[in-house]
């Protein structure tokens, strides 16, 4: 869905042990670069790819992702994402999130414990596959630790603004030309609206 000039929320439908599940990654673009936020879970790469390609932007213009937060929802594709575009790109965070992305610590929504709880309430059939997923998490060197206030110098201005609570180290993007928050997890919403 094109939210602004060279701005589109990617709409990727998974399902999470028989419930549908969108997330919305989000593309910030223009005629020779683009930069995706958030990579969405482990095994959507191919989704990501052709909601790209829905968007008339190739896959291959990807040259930076930038992690909202370390929930598997946000950083689960990308290894699969920095691995398809075949070559360097850049990975920003905040530095409160960046040791749970690069896999030093334990992301705080998916310990031990939490994942083998999960996997107990997979089906049998499911089982192995899942675990797989969730005990290998996915991690990626962050190249760039971002702040708040802090103005990138892409597509005409994106300010960081650190919004922690739902992770230590949680930040949303202000696209300065088109007025465009992408809040992240910052806000929820359910049926079009955001709920509290």
């Amino acid at each position: 869905m094109k939210i602004a000039e060279g701005i589109e929320m990617l709409e990727i439908e998974g399902n999470m042990m028989g419930n549908r599940m969108v997330i919305n990654p989000t593309l910030l673009y223009d005629g020779q670069h683009a930069v995706l936020v958030d990579t969405g879970m482990p095994g959507q790469l191919e989704l990501i790819q052709a909601a790209m390609a829905k968007a008339g932007v190739p896959f291959e213009r990807i040259d930076g992702v930038i992690l909202t937060h370390q929930d598997i929802d946000h950083i689960g594709g990308i290894q699969d994402v920095i691995n398809a575009v075949g070559k360097p790109i850049d990975v920003y965070a905040h530095a409160e999130d960046q040791p749970y992305i690069e896999g030093e610590k334990e992301p705080i929504k998916m310990t031990r414990e939490r994942v083998t709880q999960m996997l107990s309430r997979f089906p049998e059939d499911i089982r192995p596959q899942m675990e797989k997923v969730f005990r290998n998490l996915p991690t990626a060197k962050v190249t760039k630790v971002v702040a708040d206030g802090e103005v990138l110098p892409i597509f005409g201005g994106v300010e960081v603004i650190f919004t922690p609570g739902h992770t230590p180290g949680h930040i949303s993007l202000y696209h300065r030309p088109s007025k465009t928050l992408i809040a992240g997890d910052a806000t929820v919403s359910q049926d079009g609206k955001i709920r509290k």
